[in-house]
This record gives structure tokens, sequence and C-alpha cells, in this order.
């Protein structure tokens, strides 16, 4: 008899836990969602940034090599044009 009441008893208190516990599990399901909702604009603002970056640097470093080739050119020029003096 106790093991048949404590059965019959047993599915009305996980009935009654998952009912009071249902506005917690939706709140627990909505959180994860938002979590992953962060998570994948977290990621695709971290993948942009490194691309905004990637092309920064290259802009950055094509600049900096054209005006390293015009001064080189200017120096190459210039000495060019003091031998050109100095041999006449």
């Amino acid at each position: 008899m106790i093991v048949r009441h404590w059965c019959k008893s047993l599915p009305l208190g996980a009935e009654a836990k998952i009912s009071d516990s249902s506005p917690r599990l939706k709140d627990l399901v909505i959180r994860q969602e938002m979590n992953k909702l962060v998570t994948d604009l977290v990621d695709l603002d971290r993948v942009r940034s490194m691309f905004k970056m990637i092309s920064l640097r290259r802009r950055y470093f094509a600049k900096r090599e054209s005006i390293l080739m015009q001064q080189r050119g200017w120096f190459c020029a210039i000495l060019f044009s003091q031998e050109l003096i100095i041999n006449k």
C-alpha cells in the first residue's frame, strides 16, 4: 500500500514541479536564445572588424610604398643629376 501511494503521488509531484517551473523554463529558453543571438552578433562584428583592419593595413602599406618609391625616385634623380654635373 505504501508503494502504491508513493507511485501515485510521484507523477503529481513531478507535474506540479514542471508547472511551477514553467515560467522559469520559458525564461531560461528565452535567455539561451538571446545569448546565441548576442554571440552571433559579436562574432559577426569581430569578423567585420578583422576584414576592415586587413583592408586598412593594405591601404596603409600601399600608400607607404608609394611614398617611399617617390622619395627614392627623387633621391636617385638628385644623385644622377649631381653625377652629370660632376662629370662635365
